[in-house]
This record gives structure tokens, C-alpha cells and sequence, in this order.
């Protein structure tokens, strides 16, 4: 099986996606933008795939239909997708909580895709990579999305776990 999320291609069978809805997404349309490519990358999953969602800003906030791992078929893709109409953006940039959920999760994720504007995400990369679970080779693929400030980290955290590290330029039309 296999996943795509802006551009990165990973292969799998369980993909958790943390997505940033801070407030600072209401910028440029980048909310909008990211469920449009998130609901694509879940519509593009094998039926046999597994997916989570943590959406965060200041706290995490899940999908109301999502009930741990989720399997990719087109009747929960189209009933998560329907849920994302309900996000709205608010509070900071604070993604180390909805780590710490994926980290958590039974069974472990195989690849993470974690998607950010922030200026800064209140973590270091020793962080991050003590939490994840020993001997799990987690795969973390990164986006900095529309914001570059943080993409020295984002570049360090892909390839600490063997992931890709994007910059998805938003505002402007192609």
C-alpha cells in the first residue's frame, strides 16, 4: 500500500496525518488548501490502508467520526471528508501533543505526515525523537506549509526517520 500528501509518496498500510489548524491558517487560503490535499490523499489510499487525523493548535482536535485507526474504504473516507467542513482554525502552533496521540496509537503508525505554517513548533529535535517508541521505525514526513521558518527543523526531523521533507508554497496561483 502506499500514501501521498503533497508530493511525498510513502509506502504503508497505516498513515497518520498531523495537520496544523492554528490560527495563523486562515492565511492565504492554506486551511482550504491542506483539507483539499488531505482529502485527496484519502481518497487515493488502497481499502485496505489505515488512517488517523490529529488536527492541532494549541490542543488536538480529532475528526467527530474517527474512532482510533480508521480503514481507508469510500464510505468512512466520504463521512471523515465530511467532517473536515467542521475545522476552523484558532489558538498556536503546538504540534508535540498530537505526537505524543500518534505515538500512542495500537497499532503504531508506519508513516507520519506532518504538515505546519508555524514559526516556531516549541520542540527540538531530540525531542521529538526520544518519544518515539524504541525500535519502531516510525517514518516522518514533513511540510512546511507556506512558512519556511521552520524548515531546518522539519529538513532535520525527515531525515532523523528516514522521511521526505517538502515546501508547499501557498498563496500565489500557479
Amino acid at each position: 500500500g502506499g500514501a501521498s500528501f503533497f508530493g511525498i509518496a510513502s509506502s504503508g498500510n497505516r498513515f497518520c496525518y498531523i495537520v496544523d489548524i492554528s490560527g495563523s491558517m486562515n492565511n492565504s487560503n492554506r486551511l482550504a488548501l491542506a483539507l483539499e490535499e488531505l482529502s485527496a490523499s484519502l481518497k487515493s489510499l488502497p481499502d485496505f490502508a489505515r488512517f488517523n487525523i490529529l488536527f492541532y493548535h494549541s490542543l488536538v482536535v480529532e475528526p467527530p467520526s474517527q474512532r482510533g485507526w480508521n480503514r481507508a474504504r469510500r464510505s468512512v473516507v466520504r463521512r471523515m471528508v465530511r467532517d473536515f467542513q467542521a475545522i476552523t482554525p484558532a489558538g498556536g502552533t503546538h504540534p508535540i501533543l498530537a505526537f505524543e496521540m500518534a505515538f500512542m496509537l495500537d497499532p503504531l503508525p508506519e508513516v507520519i505526515y506532518f504538515l505546519t505554517d508555524g514559526d516556531s513548533l516549541g520542540f527540538k529535535l531530540d525531542q521529538l525523537i526520544q518519544m518515539i517508541p524504541s525500535k519502531s521505525p516510525i517514518v516522518i514526513n514533513t511540510i512546511a506549509f507556506g512558512n519556511n521558518s521552520t524548515q531546518q527543523l522539519l529538513r532535520n526531523i525527515a531525515n532523523a526517520t528516514r522521511g521526505k521533507y517538502t515546501f508547499v508554497k501557498t498563496g500565489t496561483t500557479p
